[in-house]
């Protein structure tokens, strides 16, 4: 069960800044070097998958190192107190290595002629605020062992990036195949939308001929001979029109007076109207 905890831990690649423990009371020429310069971090399984590797580097200074058994992991569980497994404690910091909450933490400052420089390191890392950290010891390796863990950590991030990149590419194959599969079936699409638009309008006017070809020869005749004069005068003017062309005139009735009502006076005959009588 504790094996199988790394069987499938992929190396990781972890960006940190160092600082120091606490500052020397009496500084040292090795001392006021600063730590300005980033650490890479290269964690990963060994072969066998018992182990659990963790290098840093500066590719300058310093280089540490780390090799946790399984025994070791399980003590580093109890400490941080993290789950029931192994499993749980690899989970976890994966988690905080990935978090960005990591730091290199420096100290034992020594100055000889031999050897100058932090004697120990750790490894600080949670993930996130209020959550366990863990704590993990390092060594600081020199000389050929330095390079070597140098060498291996620039090839095994090389192979990463080869990794990283041909997935890349891959990817990008696909989205050009999709992308092109796409467009092919969006032109067949109005390729099909242009033809169902032709057969419609085809048999629209077919049926239309049709339905002019059943029609009676005298309905035709008669649709087509109809002659439709446009009404422009108001319907009083029109009865006005019907009415015959000759003047009519009208003439006032003459009453004629008897002789016997006729009064003569000085030579004048005078007319005596039937209302004036009394």
């Amino acid at each position: 069960m504790a094996a199988n905890a790394l069987d499938d831990f992929a190396p990781m690649f972890v960006r940190a800044s160092a600082e120091w423990d606490t500052p020397t009371p009496t500084p040292t020429p090795c001392s006021l070097i600063p730590l300005s310069s980033p650490f890479l971090f290269h964690v990963f399984a060994s072969s066998d998958s018992s182990n659990l590797v963790i290098r840093a580097t500066d590719f300058c200074a310093y280089t540490w190192e780390s090799n946790k058994s399984m025994a070791q992991l399980e003590d580093l569980r109890a400490d941080v107190a993290v789950g029931g497994s192994l499993s749980d404690l690899v989970d976890y910091l994966i988690a905080s290595l990935n978090s960005g909450n990591v730091k290199l933490v420096l100290g034992g400052l020594i100055e000889t002629k031999k050897f100058s420089g932090a004697t120990y390191g750790k490894l600080i890392t949670y993930k996130s605020k209020g959550m366990p950290v863990v704590t993990i010891s390092l060594r600081r390796i020199t000389n050929e062992s330095a390079d070597n863990a140098m060498g291996k950590l620039s090839w095994e991030l090389f192979e990463a990036f080869t990794r990283e990149h041909e997935l890349l590419a891959k990817e990008q194959a696909r989205s050009y195949r999709l992308s092109k599969m796409l467009e092919a079936e969006k032109a067949k699409s109005e390729d099909i939308q242009d033809q169902l638009r032709a057969c419609l309008s085809s048999r629209k006017k077919e049926k239309n001929d049709n339905v002019s070809k059943k029609l009676p020869a005298s309905a035709s005749a008669s649709l087509t001979s109809l002659d439709v004069t446009p009404i422009s005068a108001s319907p009083v003017s029109v009865a006005a029109a019907k009415l015959p062309s000759h003047s009519i005139s009208f003439k006032a009735e003459t009453r004629v007076v008897p002789a016997y009502r006729r009064a003569k006076a000085g030579g004048i005959f005078l007319e005596v109207d039937d209302g004036d009588s009394d």
